[in-house]
């Protein structure tokens, strides 16, 4: 159903499928949710990597401000990225 290539679940995959079905949303299996969590952490630690690096490459002088603005860049897409993640995995409940 979710399932791209070798069997694993793709960001963009889960949110076209609750765009056009979000009353089916309840039927993802554990087993997606599951493939949220490890892409969830995987991103995480490419953040705090990129957090480190960014550092190194801030205390370094001379530094190139291209890459480091690049690599901000790219942090705050993995950002974004994780908060879609847990916008899915906890989604928001009308109490």
């Amino acid at each position: 159903m979710l399932w791209q290539g070798a069997g694993t679940l793709a960001l963009r995959d889960v949110l076209r499928y609750r765009q056009k079905r979000p009353w089916l949303w309840k039927e993802i299996t554990l087993q997606d949710r599951e493939d949220l969590k490890r892409q969830l952490t995987a991103l995480e630690t490419e953040h705090r990597d990129l957090d480190d690096i960014i550092e190194r490459i801030a205390e370094a002088v001379p530094f190139n401000h291209l890459q480091l603005q690049r690599m901000k860049k790219r942090k705050l897409v993995l950002k974004d990225q994780m908060a879609r993640l847990r916008n899915l995995l906890l989604p928001d409940i009308i109490a």
